[in-house]
């Protein structure tokens, strides 16, 4: 009484495929060792050649291209992935070389200066930037692990201090150091 296909029932392990126009999953079960049906994908080998794996790469990319595309067409939010993560090591290295650059100079005094900017030349203004960005960056580095978006924030302040520190490097008003390359890193993240 017992045959082949019946043999894999007693695995106890339902398919659980979703079905289409929202019926529900599948409540087949689900072929010996596998985790899907025969009509599910159970039976399949998947890509077998490199040509094959290399199509199936493609379909999975154009697929979300697809979800992306139809998700900004109704103004949804598209999911972007994992946020990224500032190495700690960098984030040392940003912190000690940013200390050295503005050793002697009060941060509290810069985090809360109201500049008269019609006063200054563009150099001031862009240097006055500069400083005030670092002091900015090295706060949200130092934040503990468990801040809420505290790499976004240091990424995007990166980001936003190596466009200044480079308008100052070509207007001739700065060389370039340690720190610009490891600001760099840190928006590269």
């Amino acid at each position: 009484m017992t045959s082949g296909w019946y043999l894999g029932r007693w695995f106890g392990q339902r398919c659980g495929a979703r079905l289409s126009g929202g019926r529900g999953w599948c409540r087949a079960w689900a072929l010996k060792g596998k985790r899907r049906c025969k009509r599910h994908g159970g039976m399949s080998t998947g890509p077998r050649t490199p040509e094959g794996m290399a199509r199936t790469v493609e379909a999975m990319r154009w697929g979300r291209f697809r979800k992306i595309k139809y998700l900004h067409a109704a103004g949804w939010k598209a999911p972007a992935g994992r946020p990224p993560r500032i190495p700690d090591r960098l984030r040392r290295s940003v912190i000690e070389e940013a200390e050295n650059e503005l050793a002697g100079l009060d941060l509290e005094t810069i985090r809360m200066a109201e500049p008269p900017i019609d006063e200054m030349s563009e150099a001031e203004r862009l240097a006055d930037l500069d400083r005030y960005g670092v002091v900015l960056l090295l706060d949200v580095l130092r934040l503990p692990v468990g801040s809420k978006n505290r790499n976004r924030t240091a990424i995007r302040l990166a980001w936003n201090l190596a466009d200044i520190r480079d308008e100052r490097v070509e207007r001739g008003d700065k060389q370039r150091g340690r720190l610009d390359e490891l600001i760099e890193d840190v928006a590269r993240c």
